[in-house]
């Protein structure tokens, strides 16, 4: 027996696609090149559409949209926004800027200890966080090299498929964007992300692998405790300098450790040099 209560395509499924103004003639997989969805108001560009107005169907695609128009394919915040918290055993009704305390995010399975989770069997889904890994899980939240680690290395153009250890010759690094000498860049225009090595920035350029002082310089200043945020000469009478150096615990910079360790005692320090 067949469906009988829609049209159906040649090869049995539901029809839904035809040409415009006529029925629904076939699917999604037989389909001709010049038939559009009949099933769905689409877009006027032709795409699905996931926006409308308050109250209203989705009638137009995110570039199309009209001011005043919300996202109609998801629940809704109050906001506007895609709802993805909500009370446990509930439904998503907040975005996680308007969210209450006691509302965890429904949008995604979440570890036990309430961490989101990145480790679960292999050919499984992620279902726990680093810490409460089982026995025999893997990382399922990146594709994985042959080794098991996450890969950031691949041809040029293509999906990283290697680590850095297991990567060939040929393979560039795919997870960061590289300068166009082939140097990993550490100049970029200002609250721009880093695109250019030393030697191949251009004008105009500032250090964005750190973070930089308010005159665009490389910031070492800061609050005891905080962050670097300013330069010698832009800092103020109250900052000091902040070095994120391992130190041993009586102050001097350490050379010992355990084989494969860090110096022990290594902590934050800071110093003032007035």
């Amino acid at each position: 027996m067949v469906n009988r209560s829609h049209a159906m395509c040649r090869c049995g499924k539901r029809s839904i696609f035809g040409v415009p103004g006529g029925k629904a003639v076939c699917c999604p997989t037989c389909k001709d090149p010049d038939m559009v969805s009949l099933r769905h108001g689409m877009c006027r560009c032709g795409k699905y559409p996931s926006f409308g107005v308050p109250g209203g169907k989705a009638a137009c695609c995110a570039t199309c949209k009209d001011p005043g128009m919300v996202i109609r394919s998801h629940a809704t915040c109050r906001c506007g926004k895609r709802s993805s918290f909500g009370i446990a055993g509930g439904k998503a009704v907040c975005c996680p800027t308007c969210k209450d305390p006691d509302m965890v995010n429904l949008r995604l399975a979440m570890c036990r200890c309430g961490k989101y989770p990145s480790f679960g069997v292999p050919g499984g889904k992620a279902v726990c966080c680093a810490r409460w890994q089982g026995p025999g899980m893997v990382i399922r939240n990146h594709a994985k090299c042959r080794c098991g680690k996450i890969p950031l290395f691949g041809v040029p153009g293509g999906k990283a498929v290697c680590c850095p250890t297991c990567k060939d010759p040929d393979m560039v690094n795919l997870r960061l964007a590289m300068c166009r000498c082939g140097k990993y860049p550490s100049f970029g225009v200002p609250g721009g992300k880093a695109a250019c090595c030393a030697t191949c920035k251009d004008p105009g350029m500032v250090i964005r692998s750190h973070a930089t002082c308010r005159c665009g310089k490389r910031s070492s200043f800061g609050i005891p405790g905080g962050k670097a945020v300013c330069c010698p000469t832009c800092k103020d009478p109250d900052m000091v300098y902040s070095l994120r150096l391992a130190m041993c615990r009586c102050g001097k910079v350490p050379s010992f450790g355990v084989q494969g360790g860090n110096p022990e005692g290594a902590r934050l320090i800071f110093f003032n040099i007035d």
